[in-house]
């Protein structure tokens, strides 16, 4: 029951740390792409150093995609 308890308060602790993105002529479908197109290259990248499946390093990597390759701005 302890551990059920636990891991709930840590999913709700996680439910305001979403970072909200804007871009000045792209739409949510056009983040929602370029998100998968940073997700997809970050998690090969995480593969290719080791770091597979490791969820704050290839978060990292796709934040830094979202911002420097498709302009989007927190």
């Amino acid at each position: 029951m302890k551990r059920i308890l636990l891991l709930a308060c840590l999913a709700l602790s996680f439910v305001g740390c979403q970072v909200m993105y804007h871009h000045p002529t792209k739409t949510a479908d056009d983040f929602e792409r370029d998100k998968f197109d940073c997700q997809t290259v970050a998690e090969q990248s995480a593969y290719n150093v080791g770091q597979a499946g490791n969820f704050w390093w290839i978060n990292s990597r796709v934040n830094q995609c979202l911002q420097a390759k498709h302009g989007w701005r927190k």
